[in-house]
């Protein structure tokens, strides 16, 4: 299921977006120049996209599948994308609480009191 959901994620965003894999079913999505309504609609499509075609599992047959979907947008203030990601971790956790399948953004300046980024890079020179 997990390789279905990416393949729609990859054919669903812009071609200039990158994706990946945070850890269990949880994706992250970089797109970069995009207003926050044209975000707003890609994220939709996507959830819609998801949601409309039940995926096939083997010998289970076609499962249904949402997702839920926290966006975040920066402006040009050098919020990094930690904080970034931090943020639609957040807007995320909103969307599941308030009833699964359905998209929820966090926009700058609209939390007064923004949490420290939970997001915690990999120290690579540590081996």
């Amino acid at each position: 299921m997990i390789a279905e959901v990416a393949k729609r994620l990859r054919t669903t965003l812009p071609a200039d977006a990158l994706v990946g894999r945070l850890g269990g079913e949880e994706f992250a999505a970089l797109l970069a120049s995009v207003t926050e309504p044209a975000l707003h609609a890609i994220a939709e499509q996507l959830r819609t996209e998801i949601a409309g075609l039940p995926i096939a599992i083997g010998v289970l047959g076609p499962l249904a599948c949402t997702v839920s979907i926290g966006i975040a947008m920066g402006d040009d203030t050098p919020a990094g994308i930690d904080d970034l990601l931090a943020h639609a971790d957040d807007a995320l956790y909103r969307a599941k609480r308030s009833g699964r399948n359905r998209v929820v953004a966090w926009v700058a300046g609209s939390d007064p009191s923004p949490r420290p980024s939970q997001i915690r890079r990999r120290d690579d020179t540590a081996d």
